[in-house]
């Protein structure tokens, strides 16, 4: 559990990182470091295009999954790594990544 914590840290630390969002397998936040910016919305917003997108990685081969996904807008990138048990979302500015 430390090795996980150390990592949400360093990831948090990056100047581009607005936030982190670790869901459990029912998409309960059970960890949550946002600056400036409210994690309910992802948290909400994410699982039905999580679940919409392992579906159509499951339609188009049955014996694949869906291991990662990115979502990247003119100011934001979401980067979501879902497991049985957990999902990760990490979201950046990525403003600050492009300049």
């Amino acid at each position: 559990m430390s090795d996980i914590i150390e990592t949400l840290k360093r990831i948090e630390a990056n100047k581009s990182v607005i936030g982190t969002l670790v869901l459990d397998a029912e998409y309960k936040v059970i960890h949550s470091a946002f600056k400036n910016s409210d994690p309910a919305k992802y948290a909400e917003k994410l699982p039905p295009l999580l679940e919409r997108a392992a579906s159509m990685v499951k339609d188009c081969d049955p014996d694949n999954s869906l291991t990662f996904l990115r979502i990247r807008t003119e100011k934001l990138e979401i980067l979501i790594s879902p497991t049985d048990e957990y999902t990760l979302i990490v979201v950046q500015n990525m403003v600050m990544i492009d300049s």
